[in-house]
């Protein structure tokens, strides 16, 4: 685990601050605002504290891809928020209209998931700083904050056990006390998971890109049963006539556990079958919707059937997903922005849990977002109030009414036209979720078969761009994915700042690995006789060449960074592991590995988990 790094947090958030704020009322600023509570009995705040000015919360230098969820409504009514650009936690009281205070943060650490505890505490995954904080939301104070592993997504609270499950895209599964107790357990599952929920003899874990559900016995660590949302087939418009095209699962954004102990999944579809590369292509859902999209799908417990609803055809980029307490319905956040002025569903929406089929599905509206900001995170009060975050500008919103607004923050262009909803119902964050990629394999006429490629970890420096290389710059690949096919509307200028927020976008952290195997597996890549680092060389890891590597065609040489989290591999996804990878299974001339050894080539794999 990366210790240090976190150990730092510790310190930092340490002597961060219960803060009370002082918020001027002003006409535009939404309802009155209270004075914040007093501290609750038990003495004043401890030294260390201060009090800050709202005015003093800056934004991180880059403001990470959106993620989803970062929202905890607490039994006492409390609401605590995260807000990842502005590195800070919110805690507010919406009966009293008030804010409790903040919690800074560092700015790496990335507030994710949250999760109250049965004595009230609130414990936050700290994304990047890998890290979990534990929060007294009643004084919006640190708890004690740990170091877990080096991607924590997910977290559940086992109040039968008393124990705390963190999921890490990494692959482990973790258990640890509610508080001052390291991990006590690590139960190794598939890499790329992202949330665990907490059934009545299992757990339940999900896995991001590829929407599976994995059935888990907290006691042995075995995985009882892998479910997928099934595929459908459903009317499309491709040009030039109507057709039916087929649909796979991806990108399970979010999973609840209803009063039932069915677990509700908020995932993404995407086509399968071809698709026409000409204005607008990346439309065309009979349903209304696009080539991506929103869907839900219900799991029945303990390895049961699965019930698919049909794609939520007036959403684009829904992100978060909540279950109504005492209404029929699911409530879910779309977080694209509506720079058009088109609105398409953005906002929270509700679908009734009753009417939930594979026909189209079309959302009523329950909130609408305020222009231009996304909507990131939604939940709802002890009576009925849906309350929803939003970004840029943050604000919390109860039933229509914005309880919250933090300081204006200086619009980052990129960021917006990333999730920017496009008329194609369909953002740049549709296929390429949290900056990354969604490992789905696309056949498109007159191309022939490609998977969507990974924009993280340093963008500008593989130019030329797309698999063949023949795309020179971001204004080539706006021009062409993003006002072509999808029909959004940019400036060459724009198509630099997307560029420019999409290159300072970091990888994941890569999961921790035997370091003397990593080095001789670097041995093994550098070695001439393997000719890997002939072509995948300097800081970038690729030539940006393009050459024939077996796989039917010239193709670029792409960056070895964060391999890990990518597959699968080469540019129609042939290779379904980096093992297949290494051994050239269906790249006849990629690798030069025949002659390795078992052991040599369990090396190179560890060393290029490891880039």
């Amino acid at each position: 685990m990366r210790i240090a790094p976190i150990l730092c947090a510790c310190v930092a958030l340490a002597a961060c601050t219960h803060v009370t704020v002082n918020v001027p009322s002003e006409p535009d600023a939404g309802p009155p605002w209270m004075p914040p509570p007093p501290v609750p009995d038990g003495g004043p705040i401890p030294s260390g504290r201060t009090t800050v000015s709202l005015m003093d919360v800056e934004p991180v230098a880059v403001r990470p891809s959106i993620a989803g969820g970062s929202l905890v409504i607490t039994e006492a009514g409390l609401i605590v928020a995260g807000d990842p650009d502005g590195a800070s936690l919110w805690v507010l009281d919406p009966e009293a209209r008030s804010v409790r205070g903040r919690i800074a943060l560092e700015p790496d650490d990335e507030p994710g998931r949250m999760v109250e505890d049965s004595d009230g505490r609130v414990h936050v995954v700290l994304r990047r700083s890998g890290g979990v904080l534990t929060v007294d939301p009643a004084t919006a104070s640190v708890v004690e904050a740990r170091a877990v592993c080096r991607t924590p997504r997910g977290i559940a609270w086992d109040a039968g056990a008393e124990l705390l499950w963190i999921a890490c895209a990494s692959g482990e599964l973790l258990a640890m006390p509610p508080s001052r107790s390291p991990v006590t357990r690590v139960i190794r599952l598939d890499d790329d998971l992202r949330d665990v929920l907490v059934g009545e003899d299992r757990l339940y874990v999900s896995r991001f890109r590829s929407a599976e559900l994995l059935d888990v016995d907290p006691t042995t660590g075995a995985v009882i049963a892998r479910r997928q949302p099934p595929e459908r087939t459903r009317e499309i418009v491709m040009r030039p006539e109507v057709s039916m095209a087929t649909t796979v699962p991806n990108t399970a954004w979010r999973i609840r556990l209803s009063d039932s102990g069915e677990v509700v999944m908020l995932h993404q579809t995407a086509i399968s079958t071809p698709i026409e590369v000409e204005m607008s292509g990346y439309s065309g859902d009979g349903c209304g919707g696009g080539v991506v999209g929103p869907a839900l799908s219900v799991f029945e417990p303990a390895g049961g059937s699965v019930r698919a609803g049909g794609n939520i055809s007036n959403a684009v980029l829904a992100v978060d997903l909540a279950i109504a307490r005492r209404a029929d319905a699911y409530y879910f956040a779309a977080a694209a922005t509506d720079a058009l002025d088109m609105w398409f569903g953005m906002g929270v929406l509700s679908l009734r849990s009753s009417f939930l089929s594979e026909d189209c599905q079309f959302a009523d509206m329950v909130s609408p977002s305020m222009r231009p900001t996304a909507v990131s995170a939604v939940g709802e009060l002890a009576d009925g109030r849906v309350v929803s975050v939003h970004v840029e500008p943050f604000r919390v919103i109860v039933a229509d009414t914005v309880e919250f607004v933090a300081p204006a923050r200086p619009l980052d262009r990129g960021y917006e036209l990333f999730h920017t909803a496009t008329p194609s119902l369909t953002a740049c964050a549709s296929c390429h979720p949290e900056g990354g990629e969604d490992g789905h394999v696309w056949d498109f006429v007159g191309t022939g078969v490609r998977r969507t490629q990974s924009l993280l970890g340093g963008l500008l420096e593989t130019a030329p761009f797309h698999w063949a290389g023949d795309q020179p710059d971001m204004t080539a690949i706006m021009m062409g994915g993003f006002m072509q096919r999808m029909g959004g509307s940019s400036t060459p200028d724009e198509a630099i700042l997307i560029g420019q927020w999409l290159d300072a976008q970091p990888l994941p952290e890569r999961p921790a690995t035997d370091a003397a195997a990593v080095e001789r597996g670097r041995a093994v890549f550098e070695d001439a006789s393997t000719s890997c680092a002939s072509c995948h060389s300097g800081p970038a890891l690729t030539d940006n060449a393009s050459v024939d590597v077996g796989t039917g065609g010239d193709f670029q040489v792409p960056s070895l960074r964060g391999l890990v989290f990518r597959a699968p591999y080469f540019h129609d996804g042939c290779a379904e592991s980096i093992e297949a990878l290494v051994a050239g299974s269906c790249a006849s001339s990629h690798t030069n590995t025949s002659d390795l050894d078992d052991a040599q080539r369990a090396d190179l794999v560890a060393y290029l988990r490891s880039l």
